[in-house]
């Protein structure tokens, strides 16, 4: 069964596709950057607890304004940014969650890729929270 592509979904300003294929659990489909690249995620809120966390991770960065100090609202329209794919070294399905605090001003989706986002002065804390999302 292969991917195909299904209906249009508006996300913020874009047009995002959803994407048809074998999905038994029904969780949806997220759009996510790598090095400048549309991929898409699966969605899910299975969180695990690890009793070693692992030495590397698939990091995904998700945005938000204000400060660590002071968190804001999470930044609408902006797509998490991966620094792992499948074929990637060390690329594992479940993911750590890193936030990236961003100002007022951002512009959703400008930052694309790890490297953009390390290469800011934004203040990025690990959470150390990590989340299974495989990337399509």
């Amino acid at each position: 069964m292969g991917v195909t592509t299904g209906p249009i979904y508006e996300v913020g300003a874009q047009y995002v596709e959803q994407l048809n294929y074998s999905n038994p659990l029904g969780r949806p489909v997220q759009p996510v950057w790598y090095v400048n690249e549309r991929y898409f995620a699966i969605d899910t809120d299975y969180q695990v607890v690890w009793t070693h966390t692992p030495a590397v991770s698939t990091k995904e960065y998700l945005f938000y304004y204000g400060t660590p100090a002071a968190p804001g609202p999470q930044v609408a329209g902006q797509f998490p940014v991966y620094n792992r794919i499948p074929g990637s070294y060390y690329y594992f399905m479940t993911v750590e969650v890193v936030q990236v605090f961003v100002p007022q001003g951002y512009q959703p989706n400008s930052l694309r890729s790890e490297t953009a986002v390390l290469k800011t002065d934004y203040p990025i804390v690990e959470t150390g929270t990590y989340f299974v999302r495989p990337v399509l």
